[in-house]
């Protein structure tokens, strides 16, 4: 079974960040459309950031019926003279989508969700966010991470002592066959960093 080994902080705050600000995007939105459509459920407004033709479709079909109901029971002669028009509620709907979607941020791993009519990053949300910004393995990714972790100290301070020395700088840069399982940063105080990115590449460690 595989278990946790390691979770990319930075990368999940950033997405928290980008989902959060995301949801504030939806809400505002949301205000919008009701508007035009009146109350909608969590599951229409699911469609509406899914697939809005969908939403349209079911709004343009509800208006028909009540227009056809009320048509009903007025005298022929008007109802051949009055056409149905669902007034412009797909044009606006679909609007309002185009809209919002060029603000969302194309890096963004989306785990918002539709509760009670508002849109938020829950804490399933935010668990399955933890998942996209983790590394898991068995137990010789286990024993690789931490290798590497050590190694990447080592490096660190190697490269510490170069530059105390007035050496090249850059000497330990040429890291050989390191190269995959340990990265290079622009970072002056951790330098060198294991790679959890490699974890995926071991024989056994693969879904």
């Amino acid at each position: 079974m595989k278990k946790l080994i390691y979770t990319n902080e930075t990368r999940l705050m950033l997405q928290a960040g980008y989902n959060n600000d995301w949801a504030k995007a939806v809400n505002a939105a949301i205000v919008e459309l009701k508007d035009v459509t009146g109350e909608l459920t969590d599951e229409q407004l699911q469609k509406f950031l899914s697939s809005p033709s969908f939403l349209c479709d079911a709004l343009v079909e509800a208006a028909k019926k009540e227009y056809d109901t009320y048509m009903a029971n007025l005298p022929k002669s008007v109802r051949l003279s009055t056409a149905f028009s669902d007034g412009g509620i797909s044009d606006a709907v679909n609007a309002i989508h185009k809209t919002l979607m060029a603000k969302k941020p194309r890096q963004m791993v989306d785990k918002v969700t539709i509760k009670n009519g508002v849109c938020l990053l829950d804490k399933d949300g935010l668990e399955a966010l933890k998942v996209e910004c983790s590394v898991y393995g068995g137990e010789q990714a286990e024993k690789v991470w931490k290798l590497s972790v050590k190694a990447a100290k080592a490096l660190n301070e190697l490269q510490s002592a170069i530059e105390g020395n007035n050496a090249f700088a850059d000497a330990v840069e040429c890291w050989g066959r390191w190269q995959g399982f340990i990265t290079i940063n622009d970072d002056k105080t951790e330098h060198y960093k294991p790679n959890p990115n490699i974890l995926n590449t071991l024989p056994g460690e693969k879904e």
